[in-house]
């Protein structure tokens, strides 16, 4: 099958290249610089790299991508990163950012979304042995993302 048969979701479509193409980097690099793929209605395919440094510029970043996504039409798009996250655990409050929790894990995380507001991530644990090449492990795959670079498109009211 193509990925231009209609049969098959735009948006799956999307966060599977999206995350083979991170998986092999990561591969043969061991990193990810951050990226984004994203299409537009009148059919072109965009690739953003982005470069995220301090939580304001990360604030700044989302609302720039936002911005730019609504001037040139997008209706899906795939961000690619390393990432921190934790796993929330039954009946507990999240204390604060991933990036400062002490069981946060290290990830590449897959999320996409579009127009109509559906989201769909992956995350695949980043392992760094002490001597060796960095390696992925664990495959998650979950609905419904949140942080500032989730949910980019947001349907309109």
């Amino acid at each position: 099958m193509s990925p231009n048969d209609p049969s098959i979701d735009p948006l799956l479509a999307l966060a599977e290249h999206a995350a083979d193409f991170a998986c092999n980097a990561f591969k043969n690099t061991g990193e990810l610089s951050p990226m984004i793929i994203a299409d537009t209605a009148d059919g072109y395919r965009l690739i953003v790299p982005t470069v995220l440094g301090s939580a304001e510029q990360k604030d700044a970043v989302s609302e720039s991508l936002r911005a730019q996504f609504k001037a040139k039409g997008v209706v899906r798009y795939a961000s690619m990163t390393e990432a921190w996250m934790v796993e929330p655990r039954s009946g507990q409050p999240f204390p604060g950012r991933p990036s400062t929790h002490p069981d946060r894990r290290e990830v590449l995380l897959i999320e996409a979304g579009d127009k109509q507001g559906r989201t769909m991530a992956w995350t695949y644990f980043i392992l760094r042995p002490e001597h060796g090449r960095p390696m992925l492990r664990g495959k998650k795959q979950f609905d419904g993302t949140s942080g500032r670079f989730a949910n980019l498109l947001k349907p309109e009211a």
